[in-house]
């Protein structure tokens, strides 16, 4: 749940900057004034963002932690989801704090192989 909510801003943010930017009154001050507190919005999501995959990779944990107790899946299956989100987690934090950028092939390396 707390991933989903992290998560709205994103699908909120870009279309709320066309809604606003169509409205006849977008080029008002006040109109003005709407579009940047959604572009800082969508901003603060850009960066802030990837602490919804700090909850995604809980939850990975859990369940993979639970179905390998389990065996109720083959143990290298749930084995290979737990090892798998180790760089997953660490590319999100990096960007994050802003200490790697999300489009960069880093990132890519820590990320792709994962999905």
């Amino acid at each position: 749940m707390l991933e989903s909510v992290l998560l709205l801003p994103a699908a909120i943010g870009p279309l709320l900057l066309v809604a606003l930017g169509t409205t006849p009154d977008a080029g008002t001050p006040d109109g003005a004034a709407r579009l940047d507190t959604v572009r800082a919005l969508t901003q603060t999501y850009d960066r802030w963002g990837h602490a919804s995959a700090v909850f995604f990779c809980l939850s990975v944990l859990l369940l993979n932690h639970l179905l390998y107790r389990s065996r109720l899946v083959p143990r290298w299956v749930s084995g290979w989801a737990l090892v798998a989100v180790a760089p997953y987690l660490a590319g999100s934090l990096l960007v994050m704090f802003d200490l790697l950028a999300g489009s960069s092939a880093a990132y890519a390396v820590l990320v792709v192989p994962w999905r």
